[in-house]
């Protein structure tokens, strides 16, 4: 067993949800009207939310929050940008949209995201 066959096997313990990655499709309607359909690309990998708040202080004083959350998944999922991802991990699903290109290491990679939010 190699170096990074017992680091992915490492982490692979710690991946205590799952993800589906969604891409959008465009199907014509009625009329000629292009309209988009989400479509699973990949789904059921093994993952790991992670958050991590982060608290400063403005000129006034005023402190605000800012949480930010990551997604770590093996090293070898190619995720297009753009995509949507659709984790569920202690019981709870959540849709992300991804902020941040991933940063690849040799065990694992992290994709920063945040919650969804639909487009009009």
């Amino acid at each position: 067993m190699t170096l990074r066959d017992k680091l992915l096997a490492a982490q692979h313990t710690m991946y205590t949800g799952v993800m589906d990655v969604m891409g959008v499709n465009y199907e014509v309607g009625a009329h000629g009207v292009r309209r988009p359909v989400e479509v699973t690309e990949q789904a059921h990998i093994p993952c790991r939310l992670s958050y991590q708040a982060n608290v400063s202080t403005n000129q006034d004083g005023a402190a605000s929050t800012i949480q930010e959350v990551k997604v770590y998944c093996d090293p070898d999922i190619d995720i297009p940008a753009g995509s949507i991802l659709i984790v569920t991990q202690n019981g709870r699903t959540e849709r992300y949209e991804i902020s941040a290109p991933p940063v690849v290491y040799i065990s694992h990679q992290e994709i920063g995201v945040e919650l969804y939010r639909e487009r009009a």
